[in-house]
């Protein structure tokens, strides 16, 4: 075998590798981390679900409490009542996401997407929203109190500052 079709085969060999282990499967707490997955009040406090593919999801009452979800992929997914308290979210897709009667206080959703999601009644005292995308969300009822807006996309946005 020549040099070049070795070095191609252990790239493709090392890259599938990492691959596999980087999006596996994981169980955290009771929770199964995938795609439509029901995590009933699990405890993921902390947790690294950096880049975690968690769309559709069942997350209502779950405790997200400082949790690292930057770039995560939580589209659709069902937060009522959940803790994402100072939580990282920073790129993460929650598009179309219910996030009523949540509390994101401290959160950072800098450039996230939060297009129509709905934050009804949520807490968002000290979350960042610098640059994040909030177009045709609903915002009615929440705790805006040092919330921190600058630059967001707010068109259509009901309750939006």
């Amino acid at each position: 075998m020549s040099d070049k079709k070795s070095l191609a085969v252990a790239s493709l060999a090392v890259f599938t590798a990492f691959y596999s282990a980087a999006y596996a499967q994981q169980n955290v707490n009771g929770c199964e981390i995938r795609p439509q997955t029901y995590c009933g009040a699990a405890d993921l406090a902390g947790a690294n679900l950096q880049f975690a593919h968690l769309y559709s999801a069942d997350l209502q009452k779950v405790n997200l409490s400082k949790a690292n979800l930057q770039q995560a992929q939580l589209y659709s997914s069902v937060f009522d009542g959940a803790d994402l308290s100072k939580a990282n979210a920073s790129g993460a897709n929650f598009v179309g996401a219910d996030m009523q009667n949540t509390n994101l206080s401290g959160a950072n959703f800098s450039r996230a997407n939060l297009k129509g999601a709905n934050l009804t009644n949520a807490d968002l005292s000290g979350a960042n929203f610098k640059k994040a995308n909030l177009e045709g969300a609903i915002l009615e009822g929440v705790k805006l109190e040092g919330a921190n807006f600058e630059g967001a996309k707010t068109e259509g946005c009901r309750g939006c500052p």
